[in-house]
């Protein structure tokens, strides 16, 4: 939608826009954006179409997000604020959905500024406040330097809007302290245009003309130097009313129509709209009724022209809209979350569960092997001591009637094997001796064997043959 409303306008030169599709290109063409928010807006349509793209073929979130942030921004200064509230909403999802934090701070920057155009200063200090915890989180000295800037600048818009400029004792103050860390260093010269002109402004209403001028022109001196149009439209436009409320009305009104030359030059119908209304009020203090009237017309009808009353309205939908979509997604993500919650505590509990039986079939099989472990242990010390008893035996009761045999043996060789009935009668005796040891010996060895299984007395294959026994008859 941008974009082809933008047809009407110049667009950029091709050389401006490289078109081969890298994250370094994406890199220059949100940079190149950033600059024609402060520059040339005519431009940004074509950068955020050309991000469009990109983000659309590539998949990439930063072009995707910075394009619906320059679409916001473009179609905020040509004050078609619905239009800027969705696209701003939309990056605003996207970073959300993307898990970008690096642009929301500029984002809800954008929102702010939409709401505080139409007057709703309650949801503007909310999502100023919104936009500078989210600088913060991001240690972006930048965004907080500007964020604060806009929080003051709202404070004493609120006033203003209120009629109480009488109660407005801390925009100043904000602003000057916002002002203090954008002097801290040279990287944020340019972010000390706002300061200047909103203070400026500031000593305009408190009739300090002589600050208003001073500031004013430190504004001009570097919305010059940084290339700056929109900020000049300020700048000018409280040294046109310090002019005029000084008595110098000629150069005053020339500082105004500069303002609004370049309001035209540069498509800001909203801006215009304000220096108009700036206009009617110096003629009034001059009672110079017949300019007023003129510049009161033109007011009224740009006003007409830019809907602002159905604008208000259109932005507070969309922003309640938002809000009930983003609950709602909420509430959704919630109800997923406790059935994912749910379906883990189950998988834990079955987990936990097998877990256990593991544990007591684990558990279950220690106390078998523990019980087997113990009969073993017992068979062997019962094993031990029959070794060790058999040894005995074989070195003192076996080898004793032995020793006897060997003995007897000997004798009955020296009388050329021919034995005496006493000697054969001690080998029987020694013999006999030997045969109990060694059956002792066979005995121990039986200790803790496991028991032999009984024989079972084998079953008759038929009925026993009675008359088998029996003789046979004789014939």
């Amino acid at each position: 939608f941008a974009f082809c409303s933008a047809c009407r306008r110049p667009a950029p030169k091709k050389g401006n826009i490289k078109y081969n599709a890298d994250s370094a290109h994406i890199a220059r063409l949100i940079a190149l954006g950033k600059k024609y928010q402060n520059t040339t807006i005519d431009s940004l349509p074509a950068v955020a179409h050309r991000l469009d793209s990109i983000g659309a073929r590539q998949r990439n979130t930063d072009a995707i997000i910075y394009s619906n942030i320059f679409k916001a921004y473009d179609n905020w200064l040509l004050a078609r604020y619905p239009d800027a509230m969705r696209f701003a909403l939309q990056a605003l999802d996207r970073a959300g959905q993307y898990q970008v934090k690096g642009p929301v701070p500029e984002i809800y920057s954008i929102i702010a500024n939409l709401h505080k155009e139409n007057g709703n200063y309650s949801a503007a200090f909310a999502d100023c406040s919104k936009g500078l915890a989210a600088a913060r989180q991001n240690r972006d000295t930048t965004s907080i330097i500007s964020l604060l800037g806009l929080r003051a600048m709202f404070t004493h818009g609120y006033y203003r809007k209120n009629n109480r400029p009488a109660d407005d004792h801390t925009s100043l103050q904000l602003e000057f302290e916002a002002l203090k860390i954008a002097e801290s260093s040279d990287r944020y010269e340019a972010m000390r245009i706002r300061f200047y002109n909103n203070i400026a402004q500031a000593y305009k209403e408190l009739h300090v003309y002589s600050k208003t001028l001073f500031y004013a022109s430190k504004a001009v001196a570097l919305a010059n130097k940084y290339h700056q149009p929109r900020s000049l439209t300020y700048s000018f436009c409280w040294l046109g009313e310090a002019y005029y409320l000084m008595g110098q009305r000629e150069k005053g009104i020339d500082y105004l129509k500069k303002a609004i030359n370049i309001t035209r030059q540069i498509a800001l119908p909203y801006r215009q709209m304000e220096l108009y209304d700036t206009m009617y009020w110096c003629y009034m203090s001059d009672n110079n009724y017949k300019q007023a009237i003129g510049c009161l017309s033109r007011y009224s009808k740009m006003r007409d022209s830019l809907q602002i009353a159905k604008n208000e309205k259109q932005i507070s939908e969309l922003q309640l809209q938002y809000e009930t979509v983003k609950k709602d997604n909420q509430i959704v993500f919630l109800d997923q979350l406790n059935t994912l919650n749910s379906r883990k505590i189950t998988g834990i509990f079955v987990g936990l569960t097998f877990f256990a039986v593991l544990l007591a079939i684990i558990f279950y099989q220690y106390i078998i092997i523990r019980k087997n472990n113990k009969l073993i242990n017992a068979n062997n010390k019962i094993l031990n001591e029959a070794l060790l008893k058999i040894a005995h035996i074989q070195s003192h009761h076996i080898r004793k009637p032995l020793a006897s045999v060997l003995g007897l043996m000997n004798i009955i060789k020296s009388n050329n094997y021919v034995a005496e009935k006493e000697v054969l009668i001690k080998m029987d005796k020694v013999s006999l001796e030997l045969d109990k040891r060694i059956r002792d010996v066979i005995s121990h060895t039986e200790i803790g064997l496991p028991p032999k299984p009984k024989k079972r007395a084998a079953k008759p294959d038929g009925p026993k043959n009675i008359s088998a026994n029996r003789q046979p008859k004789k014939d």
